[in-house]
């Protein structure tokens, strides 16, 4: 019985000692929350009173240590094995991995490598996403240029979450972020031309502004240039070529006509119809004297989708001092014109009268071609009638007043080729109606054989 006793003691021993460590461990877990509930609220009245951003020192990361990957197993050969294994995905995927803030190796987050290939991978317009971006702390800038085969990744250690809210919100507002490289590659790629916002970024952009500057004197001459020429145009030639034209713009401030004949020269070489075009209109005297013998045919091939043009162009070489090589062209592409295979055996002399120009001296009338007598004699009679009848016409005399001498009336002023790109939404009666000229006339002069007309074609306008 005093056994038992003395074990029922033990007992309620054991449960009073119970009781009060639990009480105290409690009153130690309140007295702790308490500590720290004073301790936050003392830290965020401190922020406030002299200006600390707490939660951006929370998000603060250090400068990086050396770091021994042998011993931690992390370090550059981790982060290369995230970027080849992140490098694959689209760039819409990558935008969400801006949000993704789990940690992959040497103190870096996902978000960090999407953020690193987006910029130098697909061209993301890093310092355009991050101009509205009001900095209250400034962190020491950190980069890191991590190279992966061909590829170059520069990643950003100062980043903190302020950054990526704002990459984030500008990534959702803007449907193409990209440089003005981005925006071209993405133009190259789309043969079609039928996203207009994508052509509306890049025409945005200073450096197609720039472009558009050098262009602004063709108005001078009476030509007018739409935008999307001046796209295409640069879009025939490669990114390094563009960039390298605005480049040698930007350092020299030089906007002459010498610059844009030569930026025409260099987009020839990548056979731009477009350059071609604009280098006959605006600079004659070089695409028909000063370009080689092959520069000339080749000009001359691509001005085919534009009749008017290379039917100008064709006489022009035709009247030129060039050589036979030239004429030879010029006269091939008037008898594919015109369908009609007798002109090739009409000389210069005799295919300049045909069209109605100006016969050049007899010892410049070489023969472009083999002669068919058979040919040339169902022709030539009605055109040596037809400048026989020019050369029979008599000159207007009027008398002078006073002296009864007569005078000869001078000649009139040659008028002045006019020409029109036709734009959206025109029409053949439109475009009569604006320049005074009858539909059959307008069709005649184009070697145009229906009523329809493309975007873009160059009509001649007759005087």
């Amino acid at each position: 019985m005093l056994l038992n006793k003395t074990m029922k003691q033990d007992d309620d021993l054991k449960e009073f000692v119970q009781k009060n460590r639990l009480k105290r461990v409690l009153q130690v877990l309140f007295a702790s929350l308490f500590v720290n509930v004073l301790l936050t609220i003392f830290i965020v009245y401190e922020s406030q009173e002299y200006g600390y951003n707490v939660l951006r020192l929370a998000q603060y990361k250090p400068a990086a240590l050396p770091l021994n990957s042998e011993l931690l197993g992390v370090g550059p050969e981790t982060l290369e094995a995230q970027i080849v294994g992140l490098k694959e995905k689209a760039v819409p995927d990558l935008f969400l991995l801006l949000e993704d803030e789990s940690p992959v190796a040497d103190g870096y987050k996902v978000q960090d490598l999407a953020l690193g290939l987006l910029t130098s991978l697909h061209h993301f317009d890093l310092p355009r996403a991050l101009v509205s971006l009001q900095v209250g702390v400034h962190l020491e800038k950190q980069e890191r240029v991590l190279e992966v085969g061909d590829l170059r990744v520069t990643l950003h250690r100062h980043f903190v979450g302020e950054h990526f809210a704002a990459i984030s919100k500008f990534v959702k507002e803007e449907r193409y972020p990209f440089t003005c490289q981005g925006l071209f590659v993405l133009q190259k790629q789309d043969e079609t031309r039928t996203d207009g916002e994508l052509k509306k970024a890049f025409l945005q952009t200073s450096e197609f502004l720039t472009i558009e500057t050098i262009f602004k004197r063709g108005k001078e001459k009476g030509v007018d240039i739409s935008s999307d020429e001046l796209v295409e145009l640069v879009l025939a030639g490669d990114w390094k070529t563009f960039s390298d034209c605005i480049q040698e713009e930007k350092k020299a401030q030089d906007f002459s006509a010498l610059m844009r004949k030569k930026l025409l020269l260099t987009y020839l070489g990548f056979s731009s119809k477009v350059a071609a075009k604009l280098l006959f209109l605006l600079e004659r005297e070089t695409a028909v004297h000063l370009l080689t013998d092959a520069e000339v045919i080749k000009v001359l091939a691509m001005l085919e989708e534009t009749p008017a043009l290379s039917l100008d162009y064709a006489l022009t070489l035709l009247e030129s001092k060039r050589g036979d090589a030239v004429w030879k062209a010029a006269q091939d592409f008037l008898v594919k014109a015109e369908k009609k295979e007798e002109l090739r055996a009409f000389s210069r002399r005799d295919l300049l009268i045909h069209f109605g120009k100006k016969a050049p001296l007899a010892e410049e009338g070489k023969v472009v071609a083999k002669t068919n007598i058979k040919t040339v004699q169902k022709v030539l009679p009605a055109v040596k009638a037809k400048a026989t009848v020019k050369s029979n016409a008599k000159p207007q005399v009027r008398l002078n007043p006073g002296s009864g001498i007569a005078k000869k009336e001078p000649a009139a002023p040659a008028k002045k080729q006019v020409f029109y790109t036709v734009q959206q939404g025109d029409n053949l009666w439109k475009i009569s109606k604006k320049f005074h000229v009858e539909v059959a006339v307008l069709k005649q002069v184009n070697n145009l054989h229906n009523d329809a007309l493309k975007p873009g074609t160059t009509l001649r306008i007759p005087n």
